[in-house]
């Protein structure tokens, strides 16, 4: 069965396959890129690592776009998250984020 089509980078040349993690690299040479796509989802992920200085300060919130739930992302560790997700920085009592 063919599933729909899963957006990559300019003109893709190669293709690698995690059986593992059940993730796959494609080699975009049109753009220099490589994609990573979640097989589970069949979605694009990119990754991310968010750092909060003071460390305690404060935590990240992200949505899961695919059950529309939210959870605290990891902070310090490169992590993937699917494309189009939002989070958000929320500051413990007495702590501001500026950027």
């Amino acid at each position: 069965m063919i599933g729909k089509p899963i957006t990559v980078g300019k003109d893709p040349v190669g293709i690698g396959v995690n059986e593992l993690t059940n993730t796959i690299y494609v080699a975009n040479s049109g753009d220099n890129s490589v994609s990573v796509i979640d097989g589970a989802g069949n979605k694009v992920v990119a990754r991310v690592m968010f750092n909060i200085k003071p460390f305690n300060s404060g935590y990240v919130v992200c949505d899961n776009t695919t059950d529309k739930g939210k959870w605290n992302a990891p902070l310090g560790k490169e992590f993937y998250i699917y494309s189009g997700s939002g989070c958000t920085a929320k500051p413990y009592p007495g702590f501001g984020f500026i950027s």
